[in-house]
């Protein structure tokens, strides 16, 4: 039994004879009722009683008609969405975002959404270290991230530069709206912590060393957000990249006089996998929206 056999039997009963089928079908008669037969032969039952002057469906016919017709039609689902996966337009896109970058995704996320509304977001959330162990395991397709110090195996595309600043419990006061490395080295700071392949801690680090002075580093954590909710229970001075960074009571955003660091976001992929529509559709739309918000 094949595909074919079934629409010709639906074809059948659909138009109520044999001629009138074999017409609509393009074919001569004897081949149609020769599938008929075969059907027949292969379910091992009467599908249509034939008559002199009419010819009536039985059970097993009418059943075979229903589930010939369901296929039919999952077979039509089936073709329209392996063309929609196949043009971007359906199927499940799998990004990866890191928590200090997933702020400047959200809004391209949803446009991307209402243009594709049958792709499937998979958002993955982590440190970059964790991204890039995503990507090299094909977890997944792109991320949003820190720019890693090998980048060799990746096509990259620089998101923003951003600079750092520092956060203050709301209540702790400030001679200025401002602060210098200077004060903030006795200060007790927060700051995100080493991960490998990544240099953003040690730089921090080196903007003190090269004024001479040490940095009094009583927490390090890998996650922006935990940062603010420290700084706002006062257990010290956060020091990080201002794009992570959510407007939140309890807390002071002031700029450093020479803390001279640019934190890069970027958006990679592997080099070696070749991107699916979906993902390309998302990078347009994605890196557009920077475009825009450069104007």
């Amino acid at each position: 039994m094949d595909l074919k056999q079934l629409h010709y039997f639906t074809e059948i009963v659909k138009h109520g004879n044999i001629s009138k089928a074999a017409e609509a079908l393009h074919m001569a008669q004897p081949p149609l009722s020769q599938a008929l037969k075969k059907l027949e032969l292969e379910l091992e039952t009467t599908l249509i009683e034939r008559y002199r002057t009419k010819w009536s469906i039985t059970e097993t016919g009418q059943y075979v008609f229903e589930q010939a017709e369901a296929l039919k039609s999952r077979m039509g689902i089936m073709r329209r969405t392996v063309k929609e996966i196949e043009l971007g337009e359906a199927g499940t896109l799998s990004i990866g975002l890191s928590t200090a970058c997933a702020q400047l995704c959200v809004g391209s996320l949803k446009k991307f959404k209402q243009q594709y509304p049958n792709v499937f977001l998979n958002i993955q959330q982590g440190s970059s270290h964790q991204m890039e162990e995503k990507l090299r395991e094909n977890d997944i397709e792109c991320a949003m991230m820190l720019k890693p110090l090998y980048d060799h195996d990746y096509e990259m595309r620089t998101l923003s530069r951003e600079i750092f600043v520092a956060l203050f419990p709301e209540n702790w006061s400030l001679l200025e709206n401002h602060v210098s490395l200077a004060e903030l080295h006795t200060m007790p700071l927060i700051v995100l912590g080493r991960m490998e392949g990544y240099s953003m801690y040690e730089n921090v680090l080196n903007a003190f060393y090269e004024k001479g002075l040490k940095p009094n580093i009583e927490i390090e954590c890998h996650d922006i957000g935990l940062v603010q909710s420290l700084v706002k229970k006062e257990m010290g001075i956060g020091v990080v990249p201002l794009m992570g960074v959510q407007q939140t009571p309890g807390i002071q955003i002031v700029p450093t006089d020479d803390l001279h660091l640019i934190f890069e976001p970027v958006v990679l992929h592997r080099k070696e996998r070749e991107l699916s529509p979906k993902a390309q559709h998302f990078l347009t739309i994605l890196l557009e929206d920077l475009v825009e918000g450069e104007q």
